[in-house]
């Protein structure tokens, strides 16, 4: 994909990283790190990949961030991450109503209304004019369990396709707005290509100050900054 900035270029390559991908195996646990559990009212898993992104391009912010990482001071609240992800895209000014100006990796919120019909997904394209391609964790697979996945959608220029009917786009989460502390640390997981071509994107661009990649293709850290916009 042409034309992304070197932020969004990473956001997608990350997202690429984990989805699809199903409850139980490494890719997927990344995304819910030890703070969900399937079983009886355990609720769904859409918030958890949005928290995921935006912790792995580095916001630590607690307004915004549902997620458990002590160092940073930040702490997982069951039942808050939907609630999180839009209050705190508010406070922060990163919050845009309605489907207008969407770019890939940005993060749609859906609703009518109640509770029951929320879901927030990552923005990958618009292979046309009617249909969406999204990344949603929260998805079931054929084995009933938890999972991400790309889905196709319909759009009809205010509302998307799912298998419960249509949901009006309320808004999204401009991804450039939310603050970045720091460019996250990918620890003890294989870096794919994707991922250092990214990387490399950003150094060359001067968002990343520095890329130390440790063997040929393994566990690294990607470093930003402090005090990035």
């Amino acid at each position: 994909m042409t034309g992304l900035t070197p932020i969004r270029t990473l956001a997608l390559a990350i997202v690429n990283e984990v989805v699809p991908s199903n409850y139980g195996d490494p890719k997927f646990t990344r995304i819910i790190d030890g703070m969900y559990t399937e079983g009886p009212g355990a609720g769904t898993t859409c918030g958890f990949l949005a928290s995921y992104l935006l912790f792995s391009l580095g916001c630590r912010a607690p307004e915004i961030i549902n997620r458990n990482d002590p160092e940073s001071g930040l702490k997982y609240q069951i039942g808050a991450n939907i609630s999180r992800l839009i209050g705190g895209a508010k406070a922060l000014g990163a919050w845009r109503v309605g489907p207008a100006g969407i770019k890939p990796g940005d993060i749609l919120f859906l609703s009518n209304g109640p509770p029951a019909t929320e879901h927030v997904g990552i923005f990958m394209r618009a292979p046309d004019a009617l249909h969406w391609e999204t990344a949603d964790a929260g998805q079931t697979n054929a084995q009933g369990h938890q999972a991400a996945r790309k889905v196709l959608r319909t759009f009809d220029g205010a509302r998307l396709g799912t298998p419960n009917g249509t949901k009006t786009i309320q808004g999204y989460v401009d991804i450039e707005a939310v603050p970045r502390a720091v460019i996250a640390d990918f620890v003890d997981w294989t870096i794919s290509p994707r991922v250092k071509s990214a990387a490399a994107v950003l150094a060359v661009a001067g968002v990343v100050t520095s890329v130390a990649l440790v063997g040929i293709g393994l566990a690294g850290h990607f470093h930003e900054s402090r005090g990035a916009a």
